[in-house]
């Protein structure tokens, strides 16, 4: 497989295939996921399936999303791939990509 010209396509194509399918729903930061009282996040790219619609609220996502991604910086790659990666598995998480 060639990889995309563009470092946008990967994006486009994943944003395309939600529109279309319409499984779900997907959010982009800033966007609160309430995994437990002490663990609230804002994770880059949050995605909701139609079968766990429920979770959604005004405030944010009241429980685990059925995919995150979170975009590494300096700053936060060590937590990113550690402490936060646990608690997101730990919740139910089913997804996680790190970039």
């Amino acid at each position: 497989m060639v990889s995309p010209g563009n470092p946008q396509q990967p994006r486009r194509y994943f944003f395309h295939y939600l529109r279309k399918k319409r499984i779900g729903k997907i959010y982009l930061a800033p966007f609160d996921t309430f995994l437990t009282e002490l663990n609230v996040y804002q994770p880059d790219v949050v995605f909701v399936s139609n079968e766990r619609k429920s979770i959604l609220k005004e405030e944010g996502v009241d429980g685990a999303p059925d995919f995150v991604a979170e975009i590494l910086s300096p700053r936060t790659a060590k937590y990113d791939r550690g402490a936060k990666r646990d608690i997101y598995a730990r919740t139910g998480v089913q997804e996680m990509w790190i970039v």
